[in-house]
């Protein structure tokens, strides 16, 4: 959107064609080369989740892909991690640590937050490859 409206972000966002840090996102659509969301802990997440799916699936890092030059996405690897927080906390945590986080982000006069939703049942067994969780 902001592109198409002809203006700039409101902090660098990606780089340009030439690898510089810019705030346009015309150059950063171009260049495809966008900075991770939350910067610094952004990034840290990126590279940990890349190196957890090129590890896991033994397929390819993002600098393996970048090496090899087959351009976005091209011999990419991808895991699913699934976490249930209910094996280590219980529904009032979750549900005090969801409103604490969503909260401060509401527009002032937005509609309160929905009614809590009756969490999924957990599947009946876990799979056989499953961690035992031991709380402390």
């Amino acid at each position: 959107m902001t592109r198409l409206k002809n203006e700039k972000l409101p902090y660098p966002g990606g780089f340009d064609a030439a690898g510089n840090l810019t705030d346009d996102p015309g150059a950063i659509e171009e260049s495809r080369r966008i900075l991770p969301m939350g910067y610094w802990k952004g990034s840290g997440f990126a590279v940990m989740l890349d190196l957890f799916s090129g590890l896991l699936s033994g397929g390819k890092t993002t600098a393996a892909v970048d090496r090899l030059g087959y351009g976005s996405c091209g011999s990419c690897c991808q895991v699913f991690i699934a976490i249930d927080p209910m094996q280590v906390n219980d529904q009032s945590f979750i549900d005090q640590s969801l409103e604490e986080t969503i909260a401060p982000t509401a527009a002032p006069g937005a509609a309160p937050t929905p009614p809590n939703i009756a969490p999924i049942a957990p599947p009946r067994s876990a799979p056989a490859f499953a961690p035992a969780i031991h709380p402390t």
